[in-house]
């Protein structure tokens, strides 16, 4: 009984520290997503800025344009941040399995 009492609580604690991993994971991944959209609005309002001073009547296309640019770089951005988090929560989840099963398999 004992040995059963302490791998349920070994198991709890491996529960646990997963949890605490996939928060960290998740909280990288808001963390990048935050510094890219950050980046990405920066500078497509610094090369608007430009294009309207350098540019007269064609500014609000080419600024259009700009943005078109800068959104399809933020989606790509986006896309591997996202990858990279669904790559890293999997890698969790097998590691999670792992501990487990060695645990409950001790029996």
């Amino acid at each position: 009984m004992r040995h059963g009492v302490e791998n349920f609580v070994v198991g709890e604690w491996v529960g646990l520290d997963s949890l605490w991993e996939s928060i960290d994971v998740l909280s990288i991944a808001r963390d990048s997503s935050r510094v890219s959209t950050r980046e990405h609005f920066q500078s497509t309002v610094d090369e608007c800025c430009q294009i309207v001073e350098t540019e007269g009547v064609l500014s609000p296309f080419k600024c259009a344009a700009c943005s078109v640019k800068s959104y399809g770089s933020w989606l790509r951005d986006h896309v591997q941040i996202s990858r990279d988090t669904l790559d890293d929560i999997g890698s969790l989840n097998k590691r999670i399995r792992v501990n487990m099963k060695t645990i409950w398999g001790a029996n």
